[in-house]
């Protein structure tokens, strides 16, 4: 009886031990299959992660200014926007600037080269008689959840300087930089309002 107890009890402990480690297997391979799908997909619609779509240039011609518009879409937490990084050789200078509308202000040298004959701009006289005025600006605030748009008559990545001409159809990598965030690398195409 020993000798038919014996296979039987070694049958058993070898079923056992497959059986576990096929189990730690399906459990690692399980682990590491959602992990990485659900890391993937969590990444593309993770409300805690900051995006930047819709990114346009206005064309220009070389030696005038330009502007680039997008939309930041916060995070779970505030941020804001601190800068912009060019392509290499694509301009003299780049910056974060806001157009707001001021009935009183004369049109300045400043305004002139922003927007006006010549600029690439559209012009800063408004109906009535009013201007548009556009200042650079340090930073600008995301809030959590929020988004802000980069757009016509408000914010915007002004570029000035362009040292080649940009058309309609071309496109170009800039990289948008954020206090919390870091950099964020961002396609651009160029077309007309």
């Amino acid at each position: 009886m020993q000798t038919t107890t014996r296979p039987d009890s070694r049958l058993t402990i070898g079923h056992a031990g497959a059986i576990i480690g096929v189990l730690l297997l399906l459990v690692a391979a399980g682990c590491g299959g959602s992990g990485g799908s659900s890391g993937t997909s969590t990444r593309s619609s993770d409300p805690a992660r900051l995006t930047v779509t819709g990114a346009w240039a206005r064309p220009g011609s070389a030696r005038e200014n330009t502007a680039i518009y997008l939309t930041i879409h916060g995070a779970g937490t505030a941020d804001s926007l601190v800068g912009v990084d060019l392509p290499t050789g694509l301009a003299d200078s780049v910056g974060i600037h806001e157009t707001t509308k001021d009935s009183h202000a004369p049109m300045s040298e400043q305004n002139r080269m922003h927007g006006g004959e010549g600029s690439g701009m559209p012009p800063t006289t408004m109906a009535g008689g009013g201007m548009l005025t556009m200042r650079p600006v340090d930073s600008i605030p995301v809030p959590a959840g929020g988004q802000v748009a980069l757009a016509p008559g408000g914010y915007h990545v002004m570029v000035m300087g362009l040292r080649r001409n940009l058309v309609p159809g071309d496109t170009f990598r800039i990289t948008v930089r954020f206090a919390h965030a870091g950099a964020v690398g961002v396609p651009v195409t160029v077309r007309k309002p």
